[in-house]
This record gives C-alpha cells, sequence and structure tokens, in this order.
C-alpha cells in the first residue's frame, strides 16, 4: 500500500493544531482498522500542546485509547514533572485526560540521563 502523502496549508497556528487532531484521528482510525492498533510518536511544543488539549477533549469518543501506543520523538533530559520535559506536558495535556493504557506509553526515562535513558 502507497502511503497517502497530503500538504495542508493553515492560516495560523490553530488551524495546525485542528488539522493535526484531525489528521490523529483520522491515522488512528485507519490503523485500527487495519492492523488493531495504533502506534504514534508524539513531539513537544507549544502547537503540539494546543493539539494535544483539543484531542483530549474531543477524541475520547472517537478513538478507541486501548489500542493507542505512544512514543516520544524527543526528550530533553529532566524528570517528568519538569517544564521543558516532553513527556509531561503531553501528559498533561492528552494522556492523563483520555483512556490509553499506562504499559502502551513508551516514554524515555530522561531523568536518568541521556545514555541510561538510551541503554
Amino acid at each position: 500500500m502507497i502511503p497517502k502523502r497530503r500538504v495542508r496549508v493553515c492560516p495560523n497556528a490553530a488551524a495546525v493544531a485542528q488539522a493535526l487532531v484531525e489528521l490523529f484521528i483520522e491515522s488512528a482510525a485507519d490503523a485500527i482498522e487495519t492492523r488493531d492498533s495504533f502506534h504514534v510518536c508524539l513531539a513537544g511544543g507549544s502547537t503540539p500542546r494546543t493539539a494535544y488539549s483539543l484531542l483530549a477533549a474531543q477524541a475520547e469518543r472517537v478513538v478507541a485509547w486501548e489500542k493507542v501506543h505512544v512514543y516520544f520523538g524527543d526528550e530533553r533530559c529532566v524528570p517528568p514533572e519538569h517544564a521543558d520535559s516532553n513527556y509531561g506536558m503531553a501528559n498533561e495535556a492528552l494522556l492523563s485526560r483520555v483512556a490509553v493504557p499506562s504499559e502502551h506509553v513508551h516514554r524515555m526515562r530522561a531523568e536518568l540521563g541521556a545514555v541510561a535513558a538510551a541503554t
């Protein structure tokens, strides 16, 4: 199967966040229907934070969270409660607000230091 490629032009950050929510919901549904699970890599930053909050507010009824696995594309070597932690932000904005099983959240334990966490 050849993946769909799309370019979306959005007028502002709020529209980007909403487009991310729509893409997440669509991709999750397609993956779960096809493979019975959805694996997604989350990022940090202000636009993702907005998207995660929007997703948490509307996705409980449309995403089969028990079939979602979450990974992180980058992380800073700080504890999860630190303001710079991408996992901490994603957990606050999204993960703690939806029914994704904790064993499906695959975070880098960055508080251990880069080498230990990567190992």
